[in-house]
């Protein structure tokens, strides 16, 4: 268990002098009208980008379709991607956008790394967090692997909606966080 925690970066180990504890302060990731992964963390890490993971097209579940304001199966593009700081993952992430609207912006995000870099290639140049639900939970298998986290770990679950400025859906995401590295500050939506 030591040996697990001195790899998690909890505990540091010194022969002879016995086992301390590290404080590491967590990043504040915020959370308001305008959330974006990079300024977000601007001035706490001089590293900041997002790796493509994944993508797909597939038919919105109804919650995704909720979310975006359409019919229940109508396809969408699927984004999963890691968000890093300073080399370490501190974010995992689902996002689906209409795939007829955002063809294309899969390859955008593998040339950008920016979800904001991206939506600006279709003449969106801002736009705003419409709501956010918060959650806690268990890392699951993927969350594990994908954010170099030991069984038991705790991720933060951020389920979003951006929209345009005229209040149009444009992503409906879900978002975990490694609890032991990121806390989430709250503004006014």
């Amino acid at each position: 268990a030591i040996a697990a925690l001195v790899q998690e970066g909890v505990l540091r180990a010194e022969q002879g002098r016995g086992t301390f504890v590290l404080s590491r302060k967590r990043l504040s990731y915020p959370i308001g009208a305008r959330t974006r992964f990079s300024a977000g963390l601007q001035g706490q890490a001089s590293e900041r980008h997002i790796v493509l993971l994944a993508s797909s097209v597939e038919p919105a579940s109804q919650r995704v379709a909720e979310g975006l304001g359409l019919a229940r199966g109508t396809n969408v593009i699927r984004l999963e991607t890691r968000g890093e700081a300073d080399g370490r993952p501190v974010s995992r992430a689902a996002g689906w956008f209409e795939a007829r609207r955002f063809a294309g912006i899969d390859a955008a995000m593998a040339q950008t790394g920016s979800i904001t870099a991206s939506l600006a290639r279709f003449g969106i140049d801002d736009y705003l967090r419409q709501s956010t639900m918060l959650s806690a939970r268990h890392a699951d298998a993927a969350d594990l692997a994908d954010l170099d986290l030991q069984p038991g770990a705790i991720v933060l679950v951020t389920v979003a909606v951006n929209v345009t400025p005229d209040g149009q859906p444009i992503q409906f995401s879900e978002s975990r966080f490694p609890a032991e590295r990121v806390e989430l500050k709250l503004s006014a939506l």
